[in-house]
């Protein structure tokens, strides 16, 4: 079964993010890490704004997180969430320019130091996170979780994670792991604390500023949650060519 899901900056990027996506692919290339890395094609990696995930075995259009988190079926309303997707205020994501005792974000139990440039071995992921703010004002990093929730409360569109502010994006796969607790595992895990010690310190030099608005966003089909341009198909949120009808189609088209 096709999915579908509503993200950002899915495409081409932003001058400026491409090349803070570019300092992590470099850095990542150079280490010893880099053989255990595959990058996305630049045009996949996209930030998540929320999935519209269809859950299984039953007809109708019930919302997957929502069973998954409560046990509850909810139709999701597909209209509505056309509407919001066009009313998607305009947020500045911040990816770096944090400092290591920086503390106005808490992200997962962490600081925004911590979580603006990750490697996740259990997940198989690498990932940078970035966070709104209003003119330095980062107490309005917020902003995220309240669209997040408009779309849970107006469209039974559930997010993943409660309380989730984050902004993130999957810069690629971490593949040919080694086993877990063997003496290569411990080595590579020891390397990765470093690269990411090193990422997150030029990062913290060199923050940068990610505009974006509804003509940003895009709703996509997919089969893959990865999205790699060859089995999904974007479609701009903002056309009014992309009605509910079409969306609820793309569940059951072929990829």
């Amino acid at each position: 079964m096709m999915q579908v899901t509503l993200v950002a900056h899915y495409g081409p990027k932003p001058a400026e993010l491409a090349e803070h996506v570019g300092v992590a692919l470099t850095a990542i290339e150079r280490s010893s890490v880099g053989r255990h890395f595959r990058p996305y094609a630049p045009d996949q990696m996209h930030g998540t704004i929320v999935a519209l995930d269809r859950a299984p075995a039953r007809a109708g259009f019930d919302n997957a997180n929502r069973l998954a988190a409560a046990g509850v079926r909810q139709p999701m309303n597909f209209a509505r969430a056309l509407t919001l997707a066009r009313a998607f205020p305009r947020l500045t994501f911040r990816f770096g320019g944090f400092a290591l005792d920086d503390r106005r974000i808490e992200s997962a139990g962490q600081t925004a130091y911590e979580r603006s440039f990750q490697m996740r071995p259990e997940q198989g992921k690498v990932i940078i996170i970035g966070w709104h703010h209003d003119g330095e004002d980062f107490a309005a990093y917020r902003a995220l979780w309240a669209v997040r929730r408009r779309f849970a409360a107006q469209c039974g569109i559930w997010p993943k994670y409660d309380n989730d502010s984050d902004f993130y994006m999957t810069l690629g796969d971490l593949i040919d792991l080694p086993a877990p607790g063997s003496a290569d595992r411990r080595r590579l895990a020891g390397a990765m604390r470093a690269l990411e010690a090193a990422v997150r310190q030029e990062f913290a030099r060199h923050p940068v500023d990610v505009p974006t608005a509804a003509s940003d966003l895009s709703f996509v089909r997919y089969s893959s949650p990865a999205l790699p341009p060859t089995t999904s198909r974007a479609h701009p949120a903002a056309d009014p060519a992309l009605t509910p009808m079409r969306l609820r189609q793309w569940y059951n088209d072929r990829p």
